[in-house]
């Protein structure tokens, strides 16, 4: 097992994502962005809605919507995986505001193609897995989806309410047999707790790693 350790913990902006891992169990990683190089044109390039985002000063990828007409803003970028065996994505990020059905991010994990738009919880036009950070109430908790491109399906929840401002460090790992784990430090460190164990094997290969902000006007910066 790889183990990554590149951050430190900060509390920011309304949004805000650090790092971006997918590992395979035994080999070195297949997309990994700790944005310390102050970009994400290169190594690896992300594409989308890239005028709505920056790398800020503490090198933490940032929404900075100065215009916020549309209120949602996606980046994408490559992640062919002919396999999703054996996987490992690692993902710390910080919401500063409460969630809501107005105010939430998806992760996509894998997607089969590369750009994202959505409302409510409707599919945002790909196949894939996404994790959601956020919706109405004062319940909220990270949720694992499949978009099926037409629809999607609720497959697991996890335990720990983040109905307010919160950072989390995601650990997801999937084996060869469908048996998915999302595991969860909310100091941002690496001391993992487990609160999802689920099968699911719909999908098996991906195209592109992307993720998602909606928010409201308040939230954008």
């Amino acid at each position: 097992m790889i183990l990554l350790d590149l951050l430190n913990r900060l509390k920011g902006s309304p949004y805000l994502i650090a790092l971006l891992v997918m590992l395979p169990a035994t080999i070195n990683a297949q997309l990994f962005d700790n944005f310390s190089d102050g970009d994400f044109s290169n190594n690896p390039t992300w594409t989308g809605m890239t005028e709505n985002f920056i790398v800020n000063a503490q090198q933490r990828l940032q929404l900075t919507d100065t215009d916020p007409v549309i209120t949602q803003s996606y980046l994408s970028t490559p992640n062919a995986l002919s396999s999703l065996n054996n996987k490992e994505w690692r993902i710390w990020v910080n919401q500063t505001f409460a969630g809501s059905d107005a105010n939430n991010s998806r992760i996509y994990l894998t997607a089969s193609g590369n750009t994202f738009s959505y409302t409510g919880n409707n599919t945002a036009g790909v196949q894939g897995y996404y994790l959601k950070l956020g919706e109405a109430g004062s319940t909220d908790v990270i949720k694992f989806y499949r978009d099926s491109g037409t629809a999607t399906t609720l497959i697991a929840s996890c335990t720990t309410i983040i109905a307010s401002s919160f950072t989390v460090r995601i650990k997801v790992m999937r084996d060869d047999a469908g048996n998915w784990t999302i595991s969860t430090d909310h100091t941002g460190g690496e001391n993992f707790t487990t609160e999802a164990s689920f099968v699911e094997a719909t999908y098996s290969t991906s195209a592109h790693f992307g993720i998602v902000c909606s928010y409201t006007s308040s939230n954008a910066s």
